[in-house]
């Protein structure tokens, strides 16, 4: 059942939640009556408040802190490096951390752990005691990892974006509103007769270290670790709560769904859940050596690692030196310290609205052209941002008077803070599922930024003359970098087959090296050994199927050609309960689609009809773009131990066994994800039409379900393009075919390349002539003349005989 459709105020007051997982499924950002809220903004709230130390000394560095200490523009340059130089360190190495004590404690620590090097900064007497204060505050910018996994361990898959990208965005604003912060505290204290000497120091005592100290006791008391209890008994809850049966949906109240007695919002309203039973397993395992192998290994780490090097690398090396160069070139009896810090400040205080604003274009572009479409939207805009560099540096060496808040080019400058910075993560969330994964590779990410904030930070400290020369090398040295990824850097497309290493993107391995096995559940049975041939059979060689590699033990039902085969049950017992691809039964109308490289590579489903997003959706996108969910299915041809049936009485299909039945692990998106993307016109889209790319004699084959069905989540309607971990064979749908759970195999169209929403059902031709249950008192000779019986629906086989029989004894069970 459906989630009533929210007005936006109902999404930011009311707290919707998912039963299977705990999360929330929306953002209610003004309702601080529930656990979901709290810690979303205590997670931007400390992130934002670390910059109060972190970056506290920039504003104050180009008066007060550099005459006071007698600093050289190079010493300046080698502490802003520094404090860059712990923070990357430290957000690699508490990624680890995060996962194992959660993001809450985390966090909390860090800001404990800053405040102590904040109240030392009045000792500093050098620039050596400088480097030392400023390295250990440093800490302080790890704090940005616990603010995404907090984020994400609250909220559910179709929010989470926006909120890391709010969460993100609002805490990363505090580098700007430092800069208004620390220059109002320490004019105020000036003003008031303290020596520059003195108030400098003073201003760190009064800011920084109480406001630290007081957020991280506020986390400890007001924040929680997880949704469904302690941090180091999420994966125990997740398992209870999973095994809760879920009654009713929309309008229950708290006492009535699993999570009584936790807190999830107001007591004397009704909660409405968003319920999706069949979520993909999830992981019962924490961070191991290898899921941080895989982290780092990934290709799909680095295009947002790039990104993020090229943009907020950028960021912190501004926000470090800005003001110290605007006060270098323009400093006046009328333009001094303050007024170059507020200028620099404004850069910073963008934040507020630049990452959720890239988050949000982000969505929007993905919504139309997928992972890819963002990912050009990320070059794109971080090519603007390098000519916006060179053009301010350009600006700033040609113009002799002091810059104004609404300079024209001044205000370009400010657009370099731009929506990309909420790209870089937004894409690599879009691709990394796993959570373990994700808390790792956001530290990699994060680091990397930082990492990219030294390096440019070293190209501010060789003071390359005249000043805006560090502007124009920054941008030339940020447009290559971000077109340093090509489309295979995201996700390359999948090999054929029968290439040297037949997994699938190097994602899907053996099953002891894929990440799929390691998010099932310990009770599953071990995957079997595919054992499939690496040449073509023998008696294939004069067919059109004589490139396909086949088991030469399997039974053929139907001759030569096309291929039906059935394993020998022997085989089938001593596999076990999952069915290995070479012993999977095959059902083949014709010839089997072959593949080559550019046809492959070129391979999209189209997505059309009555639907308001129509679009091509290639295997890369299905990945990128949906959730990837690992699930045990059962396929069942509908004339499995129709040898028995044709011995009693003779009909018009072939003589199948009793292995006409399989089961394996298919790796795959939600069809109903898929639907709810492109968004069917209501009241006219009444059916889900599927097309394979098989050629025969009276066209492709094709079939459909009902809308209502196929839309939902609980009919676990599939797109696979793997089973068992590896790429699918050719004789079971390479490159990607449909599964649906429940209904007989013909249902599941192999070689998927068409999906069409109408309002009638399919006219293909096998839709109607195939997978039908006569009248018993038609002959096959009746059957074969009178075809107004075939189009009959009451006639048409749905599902599988042993799903029949269990509805028809629930039927009776219940009626009883």
């Amino acid at each position: 059942m459906s989630p009533t459709k929210l007005s936006v105020w109902q999404k930011l007051t009311e707290v919707h939640v998912n039963p299977t997982n705990g999360k929330c499924t929306t953002l209610p950002l003004l309702n601080l009556r529930n656990q979901y809220t709290r810690n979303f903004h205590l997670a931007w709230l400390g992130f934002w408040v670390a910059f109060l130390s972190w970056f506290a000394f920039s504003p104050l560095i180009p008066e007060a802190v550099k005459s006071d200490l007698k600093l050289t523009n190079a010493q300046i340059g080698n502490s802003n490096i520094v404090s860059l130089l712990s923070t990357l360190f430290v957000r690699v190495v508490v990624g680890p951390l995060v996962d194992r004590y959660g993001p809450r404690r985390v966090m909390a620590g860090i800001l404990v752990l800053g405040a102590i090097p904040s109240g030392l900064a009045g000792t500093i007497k050098n620039a050596n005691g400088l480097y030392i204060v400023r390295f250990f505050i440093g800490i302080l910018g790890g704090t940005f990892v616990p603010n995404q996994a907090w984020t994400s361990a609250f909220f559910d898959t179709g929010v989470v974006g926006r909120a890391n990208a709010l969460s993100g965005g609002w805490g990363n604003s505090g580098g700007g509103f430092t800069f208004f912060i620390m220059l109002a505290v320490y004019d105020r204290l000036i003003k008031d007769g303290l020596s520059q000497h003195v108030a400098w120091r003073a201003a760190f005592a009064i800011v920084p270290v109480p406001i630290l100290l007081a957020t991280a006791a506020a986390m400890l008391v007001l924040g929680t670790d997880h949704p469904l209890g302690r941090w180091e008994e999420r994966h125990v809850n997740l398992v209870e709560l999973q095994a809760e049966p879920i009654g009713r949906i929309d309008g229950v109240n708290e006492q009535d769904t699993p999570f009584a007695g936790l807190d999830i919002g107001s007591k004397e309203r009704p909660v409405n859940v968003s319920v999706d039973i069949m979520q993909g397993p999830i992981s019962s395992r924490g961070l191991t050596m290898d899921v941080a192998t895989r982290a780092v290994l990934s290709p799909l780490i680095w295009l947002p690692s790039l990104a993020y090097l090229t943009t907020f690398g950028f960021e912190l090396a501004v926000d470090a030196n800005l003001s110290n160069i605007l006060y270098g070139i323009y400093t006046s009896p009328s333009f001094g310290q303050t007024k170059a810090g507020y200028i620099a400040a404004v850069y910073g205080v963008q934040n507020v609205y630049s990452r959720p604003l890239g988050g949000y274009l982000g969505d929007l572009i993905y919504r139309r052209f997928g992972a890819t479409g963002k990912k050009y939207l990320t070059l794109g805009l971080g090519i603007l941002q390098g000519f916006l560099s060179i053009a301010l540096g350009v600006y700033i060496d040609r113009r002799k008077d002091p810059p104004r808040f609404d300079d024209q080019p001044i205000s370009a400058m400010w657009l370099m803070l731009s929506p990309k910075f909420g790209l870089g993560f937004v894409l690599n969330r879009t691709l990394m599922r796993h959570f373990s994964l994700m808390i790792v590779q956001t530290g990699i990410v994060g680091g990397m930024g930082n990492l990219g904030g030294v390096l440019f930070a070293l190209i501010f400290r060789m003071q390359p003359t005249p000043p805006g020369k560090e502007f124009w090398i920054s941008g030339i040295f940020a447009i290559p970098s971000d077109n340093s990824s090509s489309d295979e850097d995201i996700l390359s497309s999948p090999p054929s087959p029968y290439s040297s290493n037949s997994s699938l993107d190097g994602e899907l391995q053996q099953s002891e090296d894929r990440e799929e096995d390691r998010t099932l559940p310990e009770s599953f049975p071990p995957v079997p050994a595919d054992k499939t041939p690496n040449k073509p059979a023998d008696s294939d060689l004069q067919t059109p199927d004589k490139w396909v590699h086949r088991n030469p033990d399997l039974i053929r039902l139907t001759g030569k050609h096309p291929f039906n085969a059935e394993a020998p049950l022997s085989q089938l017992f001593d596999a076990g309960f999952l069915t290995p691809s070479h012993l999977h039964f095959v059902r083949n109308h014709g010839a089997v689609p072959r593949m080559d490289a550019t046809t492959l590579r070129s391979w999209t489903i189209q997505v059309h009809g009555l639907i308001a997003n129509p679009r091509s959706f290639s295997l890369q996108d299905l990945r990128a773009h949906f959730e990837v969910v690992t699930l045990p299915v059962t396929l069942v041809c509908a004339g499995n131990r129709r040898k028995e049936q044709n011995i009693l009485r003779k009909s018009l299909g072939f003589d199948w066994g009793s292995a006409g039945v399989s089961t394996a692990l298919w790796t795959d998106v939600y069809l109903a994800d898929i639907l709810a993307f492109v968004q069917p016109l209501r009241g006219r889209a009444k059916h889900v039409i599927f097309e394979g790319a098989d050629s025969l004699p009276n066209g492709p084959y094709g079939t459909s379900q009902r809308l209502s069905w196929a839309a939902s989540r609980d009919r676990g309607m599939l797109i696979a393009w793997a089973m068992n971990g590896r790429a699918l064979e050719p004789d079971h749908g390479f490159p990607v075919r449909l599964i649906i759970p429940g209904q007989i195999g013909g249902r599941s169209v192999k070689w998927l390349k068409d999906i069409e929403i109408s309002e009638k059902e399919s006219s293909h031709y096998l839709h109607y002539f195939d997978n039908r249950v006569l009248p018993t008192q038609l002959s096959p000779e009746q059957a074969r003349a009178e075809k107004h019986w075939w189009y009959d629906p009451s006639y048409i086989i749905k599902y599988a005989p042993s799903v029949s029989l269990l509805k028809e004894i629930f039927t009776q069970v219940q009626v009883n």
